[in-house]
């Protein structure tokens, strides 16, 4: 009998590697779907396998074609996955409109936009390809260890936890893609997202934050940066909230927050603040900025923002015992400061009404 299922295994692997091998060489994309089909066949065939294994009783058979699946769903298709992704040439050699407009005029190399739209298709289903993974194999799992105690409740303790432990490695295998998940949507962002960000931050170095009471009014009717802004970040993400999972748009999104955040920062700290600046830069920020990418995404981006948030909070201050309140709150419950004291002295010296000689001797 022991020969006979060491046979059946073999056979079995055989059969399931040369399956998974054929699905994804016939891989294919149907025009409305997030996915290709290489998803579903890989994972019928590997489902298929194991519970071809489970009616056989033989327990150390049933872990030994578990083992082979986890193997080929690691070694095989996620594999298979990042490589497709990696060598797609959607993020390799992107382009943006304006050189497809070009291209349609004659006044550069001509650019083949059927191409370019068939390998964003495909880069972005097997990204989503990869997030399904996550999935089906956690839903795999759990159906597999209902299905052993119905077909197997008389074997012993020792022989089910044997399975168990087999199948928790099988839902652990669902790391591998999330790894490819993590370098497709980097990949994503690092080409497409990232180089058109910064032209977007850089418009608030062109906002006066030293303004008046007139100015400020000005801007309470016509906001001077982050309505643009949204509306142009709003812009970048629509190219891709219906084409990828909520998984994956989400992750996409967090790319994106830590991005914008860290340009910000930047360009905040380059500017100088009335007290009716500072004032408008936290509303710009926190109120309309961090509201908006909260609004579209499950992910809780806020700390991908705590120090531009804590920066235009020292920046909205109504003088300097307000801050030292804020530092060292008389309650003894205090921030969670991400902001040095000799940071947080650089920027309060960005407000033109707070003296520098007061500023430097605050106790921090």
């Amino acid at each position: 009998m022991q020969e006979l299922i060491g046979d059946y295994i073999t056979i079995e692997e055989y059969y399931m590697r040369q399956s998974v091998k054929k699905a994804i060489s016939m891989e294919q994309i149907e025009e409305n779907s997030m996915t290709s089909s290489m998803v579903d066949d890989v994972f019928f065939v590997v489902r298929k396998s194991v519970r071809r294994a489970l009616s056989s009783t033989s327990v150390d058979g049933i872990c030994a074609i578990l083992n082979h699946a986890i193997s080929v769903l690691q070694e095989d298709f996620a594999t298979v996955l990042h490589e497709k992704l990696k060598g797609n040439s959607y993020v390799v050699y992107t382009i943006d409109l304006s050189q497809a407009y070009y291209s349609m005029i004659g006044t550069s190399a001509p650019v083949d936009m059927d191409l370019y739209d068939k390998n964003r298709k495909a880069f972005l289903a097997n990204l989503n390809d990869a997030d399904v993974s996550v999935d089906y194999l956690r839903t795999l799992a759990e159906n597999l260890e209902r299905e052993t105690d119905a077909t197997l409740p008389e074997i012993l303790d020792l022989e089910k936890e044997k399975i168990r432990s087999t199948l928790a490695e099988l839902s652990q295998a669902a790391h591998a893609f999330r790894v490819v998940v993590d370098s497709g949507i980097s990949q994503l962002h690092a080409a497409i997202l990232k180089p058109r960000i910064k032209p977007l931050v850089d418009a608030f170095n062109s906002v006066n934050h030293d303004i008046t009471e007139e100015e400020y009014a000005v801007y309470e009717t016509t906001d001077p940066f982050v309505e643009n802004f949204v509306f142009n970040i709003q812009t970048l993400l629509g190219l891709f909230e219906t084409s990828l999972t909520k998984n994956n748009f989400e992750h996409l999104v967090k790319y994106v927050a830590t991005e914008v955040a860290e340009q910000l920062e930047k360009c905040v700290v380059k500017q100088k603040y009335s007290r009716l600046g500072g004032l408008q830069v936290d509303k710009e920020i926190r109120s309309r900025l961090l509201h908006y990418l909260s609004s579209i995404t499950g992910w809780s981006i806020r700390d991908k923002f705590a120090r531009i948030i804590q920066i235009v909070t020292i920046l909205n201050v109504d003088s300097l015992n307000e801050f030292l309140d804020l530092w060292n709150p008389a309650s003894g419950i205090s921030l969670s400061w991400r902001i040095t004291p000799s940071e947080a002295r650089l920027i309060l010296a960005l407000r033109t009404d707070f003296r520098s000689d007061e500023i430097k001797r605050l106790k921090l």
